[in-house]
Formats: C-alpha cells, sequence, structure tokens
C-alpha cells in the first residue's frame, strides 16, 4: 500500500486545494518526461497528452485503491493516452502531402550554422543520458527526488 498517494487521493476527493495543486506540481513534470521520451521530445504533444492524462485521473482519483503507486497508476493511464494520440494523429499524417521545393530547402540549409557544439552524436548522447537521469529520479520516492532535483 501508498499511504502517501492514498491520504493525497482522498484529499483530492475533498476538493483541498492545496491537494490538487501538490498534484499537479509533482506529477506533471513526471509525466511530461514520460511523454517526451515517448514523442520524439515534442514538447506540445507531450503537454496536450499529460494535459488529457491529469485531467482523467482528477475525474477518476476516487478510483485510486493505493495498490501501485500514483506515479505507477498515473503512466499506466498515460499509456493509454499516448496509444490514443498516436493513432489519431497517423490518421492525420496520412492526409498531409509533402512538397518539394529546391530552393526552399537550399534557402532553409543555408541558414543553418555550421557550428561543432550541434554535433548531432553529442546532442542525442546528451539527450538520452538526461532522459536516464529524469527516469531514474522519477522512481526515487518523492522526498529523495525533490531534493535532487
Amino acid at each position: 500500500m501508498h499511504p502517501d498517494d492514498l491520504g493525497l487521493a482522498a484529499r483530492m476527493c475533498r476538493n483541498d486545494e492545496r491537494a490538487i495543486s501538490e498534484f499537479m506540481d509533482v506529477y506533471f513534470p513526471r509525466l511530461f518526461r514520460f511523454a517526451m521520451v515517448r514523442l520524439d521530445h515534442n514538447s506540445a504533444d507531450a503537454e496536450d497528452v499529460v494535459q488529457q492524462t491529469l485531467t482523467i485521473a482528477a475525474r477518476r482519483i476516487s478510483t485510486y485503491r493505493g495498490e501501485a503507486s500514483l506515479m505507477t497508476w498515473l503512466g499506466q493511464i498515460c499509456r493509454r493516452e499516448l496509444v490514443r494520440y498516436q493513432k489519431k494523429n497517423q490518421k492525420r499524417e496520412s492526409l498531409v502531402t509533402l512538397f518539394d521545393d529546391e530552393s526552399l530547402m537550399e534557402a532553409l540549409f543555408d541558414t543553418l550554422e555550421d557550428d561543432e557544439s550541434n554535433n548531432p552524436i553529442e546532442v542525442s548522447e546528451r539527450s538520452e543520458l538526461v532522459a536516464m537521469v529524469h527516469m531514474v529520479m522519477d522512481q526515487l520516492p518523492r522526498r529523495h527526488g525533490d531534493v535532487l532535483e
């Protein structure tokens, strides 16, 4: 059982504004990082999915039984929302047609700077390391993760 999570859920059921604020402050960033990794670091899409996830969770918080941590419970809801979001967007993407304008592409590439600090391999490795650190921190008990963050 997860008594701290159950206590937060019970306070939310009583419409305790501080509990709702705590819920958002603690779980939005964690779920956002969770969604970002699964949405190719598209922050707008991740924000949409997480907002939908937290809305669903807030409506169903009375069904939370504490058998798993609140983060695990939210993660399951978020996974379902990610699947729904990706299915919806696949339909949209099939309607989009790409254009082939060579002069426009040349102009775009000319504006990009050749900066060694933007080495794709280094950027990718750095992003992966940051994602791993965030995932580990999200698995820590809340007070330990907060201190480290």
